[in-house]
């Protein structure tokens, strides 16, 4: 599974501010997204692991965030960023990742989605070092967006999205300025637990406490799909899949 991401750096405090990360997350008609521009190769996103894990998928009983417009825009008031001149609260610098064509696509649908409640957004396109560079080692970025690729453990490349202490300019892991003690340490007992009964309800109080903070959002579940031709030989036959290494790939006659 390939979630889409939207990331939030804690150093706006505006995005410090748990209502203003739900309320952008309320602003986005994910469905309305899936449907017209991913199809059947894409769905709603429940949390940090999927349910193609089914050794560790807790379910879809976590905060969810569907979309409501309304409590978007109550949400923004709350939190004490009314609408001034023109009706805007504040803007914001998205970057997203340059590998597909459907982050450019969610890019663009995030930028109007939010200006709708308002939070104008310029949408900041670079080249994968820019990326890289400027969102996990610069953290020149109030928004990002990219996939999470699951692994099938969320101890491999799920837990380093919300674990703090993660070596800075390391790419996709925590480099929003974001800390909670109590996810460090689920983390943590979930990485070393060895029963699989408890390790899976560990990693559920993990997507639960993960859903309610918001450091990151993965509102959209994709599904790998990979097309080759019947005469190639030794493709996906790694952990990487077709985005791996193709050192070893060969055509028969």
């Amino acid at each position: 599974a390939r979630p889409n991401t939207i990331e939030f750096n804690f150093r706006r405090k505006e995005l410090a501010d748990i209502r203003v990360r739900r309320a952008i997350a309320h602003a986005i008609n994910v469905p309305f997204f899936i449907e017209n521009f991913l199809g059947d190769f894409a769905k709603l996103g429940t949390g940090p692991i999927p349910p193609v894990s089914t050794d560790f998928y807790p379910g879809a009983d976590t905060p969810q965030y569907p979309y409501d417009k309304k409590k978007a825009i109550a949400l923004l008031d709350e939190a004490g960023f009314k609408a001034g001149a023109g009706g805007t609260r504040f803007s914001l610098r998205l970057l997203p990742a340059p590998w597909g064509e459907d982050i450019s696509l969610w890019a663009t649908f995030i930028q109007q989605s939010l200006g709708e409640v308002g939070i104008p957004v310029e949408v900041v396109r670079n080249d994968g070092g820019g990326f890289l560079k400027q969102v996990y080692d610069d953290h020149a970025f109030d928004l990002a967006t990219g996939w999470h690729q699951y692994r099938n453990d969320p101890a491999v490349s799920t837990t380093v999205w919300y674990r703090s202490g993660q070596p800075k300019g390391a790419p996709w892991t925590n480099q929003w300025g974001w800390e909670d003690a109590a996810i460090d340490k689920v983390i943590d007992d979930a990485a070393t637990e060895i029963d699989p009964v408890k390790r899976k309800a560990l990693y559920a109080e993990f997507v639960k406490q993960a859903n309610t903070a918001l450091p990151v959002w993965m509102p959209i579940e994709q599904i790998f799909v990979t097309v080759i031709t019947a005469k190639a030989r030794n493709h996906s036959n790694t952990p990487r899949w077709g985005s791996s290494s193709w050192h070893d790939l060969w055509l028969s006659a």
